[in-house]
């Protein structure tokens, strides 16, 4: 038998919370669910060493020797106890996920009492349960998937009742309900995985096969008078991506997402903001410097809204971004304040070091690059793209303060982590190397007050659209031409 702490058991046990292992022990000794009194004495062996499940009494002969004193260890029967006790644990767990979801528990009841004759007036009750259903605490796919069902099983349940009376059946029968909301469903579901398969192949480079997926967009209608208006929403993002000359699918995304985000589930506004925003840094990157503003405003209002949100915390990615765009647009104020407000929705782990270098971002862009450098230097970095980031940073605070040996240092020791880091794919890795390239060309030219090279490398910059920290160098390039 491999090592205990390998079995799938104790893998599975080390998940549970406090609460949930004592909950187990209760549903332990409920008959109904386990009628032998050895597996109840191996959860109270194992419990002792929850969550870690090790050390040296950790030992099977152990804890065998708890459950059966006096006996032999057994290995047959120590597997076969071990193999009730997961069956009992995935039970526990398969219950409590039921339990939790509070539509599917209502549905499995309701469909039982409908079997056993105890709910009379079924449509009206069905009814009832469709006209609760709320799209603010359902994702859009899965509110239309539930009243698709509940349409559905309404005519099942509604045949039945009126067998024999089949015109009173047909009286109370609506088809034409159960065929919308199958259709939406169907619609946005395969609008949210086409959406993510365009956003992977535009960060990876990988194709995939979209032919039906163009297909439903070529023949899809837009229904003016459906009420499922995240349909028309993803219809728009995804013109959004596949057209994105056309501008006007931004704009009816804005106008649409007015009207329904107080109706809308977190994790569609959430859809909503991420395609809108890397939108916006798409046109910003082609010299859109308008959408820098559009961007800020995005950030602004999804923070407003919270949607940004999962599992109570903000990304660390997200904090850093939203500091960005607001000192891109001159909202310094903002983001300093910003930076208080939501520090305390960041992961315990990286808090600090996150909080240090948004603070030294904005130190940096208010000119105070002594203070900058300081926040800098608390920084312990564990993330490539921060350290990335940082060094960028530290770069240009370097130049700022004309401390020149410590900037050609850091500079060489930055490209040669670049040259031996195999982690960066190729494309990212391209505006990290074009930022110090365009750095020592900067340098050299300053050096040699070369006027007529500063216009050429400008015009250069502004073609480039893969520099990291762009509108720093050419900052310093219209400086240089002064």
């Amino acid at each position: 038998m491999k090592h205990m702490k390998d079995h799938s058991l104790i893998k599975l046990l080390s998940t549970f919370s406090s609460s949930e292992i004592r909950e187990f022990g209760e549903f332990l000794k409920t008959g109904y669910f386990n009628k032998r009194k050895a597996v109840r004495d191996l959860f109270v062996a194992l419990r002792d060493f929850h969550p870690g499940y090790d050390g040296k009494r950790f030992q099977k002969e152990r804890i065998f020797g708890k459950i059966f004193p006096g006996k032999k260890f057994n290995e047959s029967t120590f597997r076969v106890l071990l193999h009730y006790l997961n069956e009992s644990a995935r039970k526990f767990i398969t219950i409590k996920r039921f339990e939790k979801d509070q539509l599917e528990y209502e549905h499995s009841l309701k469909s039982e009492l409908y079997d056993r004759n105890l709910i009379r007036n079924v449509g009206k009750d069905m009814d009832k349960a469709i006209g609760e259903l709320d799209p603010k605490t359902l994702l859009s796919e899965n509110y239309f998937f539930h009243k698709a069902r509940l349409e559905y099983e309404k005519l099942f349940y509604l045949s039945n009742e009126y067998a024999g009376v089949y015109e009173k059946f047909l009286e109370e029968a609506d088809f034409q309900k159960v065929f919308e909301n199958v259709t939406n469903y169907y619609y946005i579901r395969s609008m949210r995985l086409y959406l993510n398969i365009l956003n992977i192949e535009a960060i990876y480079s990988k194709k995939f096969k979209k032919e039906k997926f163009e297909m439903m967009m070529k023949n899809f209608q837009i229904d003016k008078n459906s009420d499922a208006i995240m349909i028309h929403i993803y219809y728009s993002l995804i013109n959004m991506l596949t057209d994105e000359k056309d501008e006007l699918h931004f704009r009816n995304v804005k106008k649409l997402f007015t009207l329904a985000k107080d109706k809308m589930y977190a994790d569609d506004i959430s859809e909503v903001f991420v395609n809108m925003q890397n939108y916006c840094k798409r046109k910003v990157s082609q010299g859109r410097k308008e959408y820098e503003m559009e961007l800020f405003r995005l950030i602004s209002e999804e923070v407003d809204l919270k949607s940004y949100l999962r599992n109570g915390l903000m990304s660390n990615v997200y904090y850093r971004n939203a500091v960005n765009a607001a000192l891109k647009v001159n909202q310094a104020d903002w983001a300093k304040a910003f930076i208080e407000e939501y520090k305390e929705e960041i992961e315990t782990e990286s808090r600090q070091n996150l909080y240090n270098y948004c603070l030294a971002l904005c130190e940096f862009h208010e000119k105070n690059f002594e203070a900058s450098l300081e926040l800098l230097s608390k920084v312990k970095y564990k993330d490539l793209y921060q350290k990335l980031d940082a060094r960028i940073l530290l770069m240009m605070i370097y130049f700022e303060l004309g401390e020149q040996d410590s900037l050609y240092s850091l500079i060489e020791s930055y490209r040669q982590f670049l040259i031996n880091d195999d982690l960066i794919p190729e494309r990212r890795k391209v505006s990290y190397v074009n930022f110090y390239k365009y750095l020592n060309k900067i340098i050299a030219l300053r050096k040699k007050k070369d006027i007529h090279g500063v216009s050429k490398l400008i015009k250069l910059l502004e073609q480039d659209k893969s520099t990291s920290n762009k509108d720093w160098l050419m900052q310093k390039l219209e400086e240089a031409q002064c």
